[in-house]
């Protein structure tokens, strides 16, 4: 996910909550609303790993005719860039570790290329190095609130792109919810839960529908900018009319995704064991 991020506390005073916990972490008890706005660290480095499982069933009317399971990872590399007129720059490789995995259906280069990405201080990608202005590469990776939050405050979010593939026009509307402020290794980090919806826009040459449901949870290092860990399941159904059949693909999945420095934690075995535990495909 994007950005370096600096956390501005308005009349900033935050004390441990000695009783309290979340996943094993220390909450804390922060009382003032936190504004968030993205900063540049030069030389700043982060490595993410990516897990995931996905069924997918095709239907040619209500009969099924295949069935498709997968699993597969791979890590993103990101190095902060010198800025350009006062906006963060950041530089994206991946690898694949196994499996197939579309890197361009999650605004992400291909192992043998590299990305550049300048953003702006509320981290939406205002240059994207040779992609389309109106591609998922101008996605933001990480949905921030535009104003100071507090726990239990919730933002609502609504961004739009074009398939670089078909030129289908997609909406995804967002919300999230700051649920606890916590301590990792030395770093206060959020905690905030995510729902979402994937539809389709106006104007794709076919008869279709598009039905979907995200939900999530991370936990973000807000002064190092780290997604120490994230986790994702959705499922999709899309319908479309063919001549002479209605075809229906029904998917279903899971990610989670773990920075280097969480694998480094004592606590991480038992942490990662719970949170794949939330996976309900038997993949």
């Amino acid at each position: 996910m994007k950005f370096i991020i600096t956390v501005l506390l308005i009349c900033g005073l935050f004390s441990m909550a000695e009783a309290k916990s979340y996943k094993g972490y220390k909450i804390l008890e922060v009382m003032e609303p936190t504004a968030v706005v993205v900063q540049s660290l030069r030389g700043n480095k982060f490595e993410e790993t990516y897990f995931s499982k996905s069924l997918t069933r095709t239907y040619d009317d209500k009969t099924l005719v295949e069935e498709k399971k997968e699993t597969n990872s791979f890590t993103v590399f990101r190095d902060t860039l010198t800025e350009s007129n006062n906006h963060p720059r950041f530089l994206y490789t991946t690898k694949v570790n196994f499996g197939n995995v579309d890197m361009w259906s999650m605004g992400l280069p291909l192992p043998q290329q590299s990305l550049v990405e300048e953003v702006n201080k509320s981290g939406i990608p205002i240059d994207v190095k040779g992609y389309p202005k109106e591609s998922i590469f101008y996605m933001p990776r990480i949905d921030l609130p535009k104003k100071p939050i507090k726990v239990g405050d919730s933002w609502k979010s609504e961004y739009t792109w074009k398939s670089m593939e078909t030129q289908w026009p997609f909406k995804v509307l967002m919300n999230s919810e700051l649920v606890h402020w916590i301590m990792v290794d030395g770093d206060k980090a959020a905690v905030i839960k995510y729902t979402g919806a994937v539809s389709l826009g106006e104007g794709i040459p076919i008869k279709g529908e598009l039905k979907s449901h995200i939900y999530g949870e991370l936990i973000y290092a807000v002064n190092t900018h780290k997604v120490l860990w994230g986790y994702t399941q959705s499922k999709e159904d899309f319908h479309m009319q063919l001549e002479d059949r209605k075809r229906s693909l029904a998917v279903e999945s899971c990610t989670w995704s773990y920075s280097k420095g969480m694998t480094l934690d004592p606590k991480f075995e038992k942490f990662k064991k719970r949170i794949e535990k939330n996976c309900k495909l038997k993949i």
